[in-house]
C-alpha cells in the first residue's frame, strides 16, 4: 500500500521464502528511500511474531530507471522455540575401532564443522544450536597440538543441509585419508590428500536432517565418522 503526503509513503509485509524462516514475515511501514532511509518493523508473524526494530536502506547502484538498495534488518522478537526431537545417529562409516565421541543434549541444527588434515583427516569439531537455541561446540577429537595451520571451518548457511558424506581410509593404520562433505549449496573438501584402499559414500535421507556429527576416537586417531539427524 501506498498513499503520498509530500513523500510516498509505505505500509507492505516483507515474506520469507528461506527453508529456516519460510512464511515467516515482517510488517514494514516508512518513506520511501531517496539514496537512504529507515523503514519502521511494526509487527511480524510466524519466526518473527511480534517483532520490532529498523530496516536501514542505503543506495547500492542505479542503472538506467531501476535503482538497487541494500536492506540491513536490525530487529528483535520473542521467538518460541519448537521441541527438539531426539536425535539419531546414522554410520559409524570407516574402518578400526575407538572410543565414541559426540555432542550433548539434542540439536537443533549444524552451524557449523572444523576439519584438520594434512596427507590424512587429523582433528574434527563442529559447533550446533541446540534445544534452547544456544550455540554449543562438540570436540575437537584428534590431534591434540595447537598448530591451526591446517584447520577448515565450514560455515553453513540458514538453509544449507547435509546431503552426503564420503570419504576414505587406509587399512593398514585405519587412518581416515579423506573426507568430503557434499550440501545443497557447495561441496567441501576433500579434506586429506592419501587415496586410500577403503571408500564410504553415504547419502542423507530426504526426510532427514543432519544436526551434528560423531566420531570413534582411537588415541589421537579418528578411523570413524557419522551424523546425528532429527
Amino acid at each position: 500500500m501506498h498513499t503520498y503526503a509530500g513523500n510516498w509513503q509505505n505500509w507492505f509485509t516483507m515474506v520469507f521464502e528461506l527453508q529456516r524462516f519460510k512464511g515467516s514475515t515482517l510488517q514494514i511501514m516508512g518513506a520511501s528511500p531517496e539514496k537512504s532511509n529507515q523503514w519502521a518493523i511494526v509487527g511480524g508473524t510466524g519466526d518473527f511474531a511480534l517483532a520490532q526494530g529498523v530496516i536501514k536502506i542505503t543506495e547500492y547502484k542505479i542503472t538506467g530507471d531501476e535503482r538497487v538498495h541494500e536492506l540491513t534488518i536490525d530487529g528483535y522478537c520473542h521467538m518460541e522455540l519448537p521441541p527438539v526431537p531426539t536425535p539419531t545417529k546414522m554410520g559409524p562409516w570407516g574402518i578400526g575401532g575407538g572410543t565414541i565421541r559426540g555432542m550433548q543434549g539434542k540439536s537443533r541444527r549444524l552451524e557449523s564443522v572444523t576439519i584438520r588434515s594434512y596427507n590424512v583427516v587429523e582433528k574434527i569439531s563442529f559447533s550446533y544450536v541446540n534445544e534452547d537455541g544456544q550455540i554449543c561446540t562438540a570436540g575437537p577429537w584428534g590431534d591434540p597440538s595447537d598448530d591451526t595451520t591446517n584447520d577448515k571451518t565450514i560455515k553453513f548457511g540458514p538453509s544449507e543441509y547435509v546431503k552426503s558424506i564420503t570419504g576414505a581410509n587406509y587399512t593398514t593404520t585405519a587412518h581416515m585419508t579423506a573426507l568430503r562433505i557434499v550440501t545443497n549449496v557447495a561441496t567441501y573438501g576433500p579434506f586429506g590428500t592419501y587415496t586410500g584402499n577403503t571408500m564410504f559414500n553415504v547419502t542423507v535421507p530426504a526426510d532427514k536432517t543432519v544436526v551434528g556429527f560423531f566420531v570413534h576416537l582411537n588415541n589421537i586417531i579418528t578411523p570413524k565418522i557419522g551424523v546425528y539427524t532429527i
